[in-house]
């Protein structure tokens, strides 16, 4: 209990080094035969909250740790546990630039997870999968996941309540299709990102102008891409 109180400290404190850490120093104490229950539980914590300390920073070091937790969770036979080391890996990879390593733990998170009757778990598995796709140029099965991360997003979503994981989700297809040359239809991807805000003044909004800049500057609008960057670093 005073690991986690801790640890949810440090996170709030944004010293994810700290978590990090911690968080390590708990799961190489739990990985060990003959748990007991309470043990087995905590070891289950630890592994479904790592990766949560480690994705705003991927770091090369921290590859043997996320292997090892998901050997871990798989010798345990533990379908939570494998969902979410799975899928903590795939986004760490993600973050390394390593999208073949990221699809292959993504897919194995998706199978893990679909017995566990949480969709919205496995709507930001797939709504990862989608960007992963993304950067590996397989545009098709990126727009698949998209689509159904979105899909899934909107019918959950309160009516005029902003939702900042819906905005990412729609404007991250835009940067495909631009990719793509389907212009027109990107920026009416990034314009439902924007009004998934509700807000002119989210925080987010300077991120999803930027991505906009982007599919300019493939079209060739530089001098539109520079009035809109400017703008968004005046937010």
């Amino acid at each position: 209990i005073v690991f986690e109180f801790q640890t949810h400290r440090l996170w709030l404190a944004g010293a994810l080094d700290r978590a990090q850490f911690h968080l390590t120093a708990a799961f190489n104490w739990l990985n060990r035969d003959a748990l007991d229950d309470n043990e087995l539980a905590a070891l289950r914590r630890v592994i479904r909250r790592f990766g949560r300390a480690c994705v705003i920073d991927p770091s090369r070091e921290l590859e043997e740790m996320f292997e090892q937790m998901m050997a871990r969770a798989e010798a345990l036979g533990d379908q939570e546990a494998r969902a979410f080391a799975d899928y903590w890996t795939g986004a760490h990879y993600y973050g390394l630039g390593e999208p073949r390593r990221s699809l292959t733990a993504l897919n194995r998170a998706v199978v893990a997870a679909e017995p566990l009757n949480s969709p919205s778990f496995l709507i930001q598995i797939r709504a990862n999968l989608g960007q992963t796709n993304a950067i590996s140029a397989r545009y098709g099965d990126a727009i698949h996941h998209m689509d159904h991360a979105i899909a899934a997003k909107q019918a959950s979503r309160q009516p005029g309540v902003a939702s900042t994981s819906l905005a990412y989700c729609l404007s991250s297809p835009g940067l495909v299709r631009a990719d793509m040359g389907d212009f027109d239809a990107a920026y009416a991807d990034f314009d439902a990102a924007i009004d998934a805000l509700e807000n002119s003044n989210d925080p987010i909004l300077p991120s999803l102008i930027t991505q906009r800049c982007l599919a300019l500057i493939y079209q060739g609008r530089f001098s539109e891409a520079a009035e809109r960057a400017e703008w968004s670093e005046q937010r």
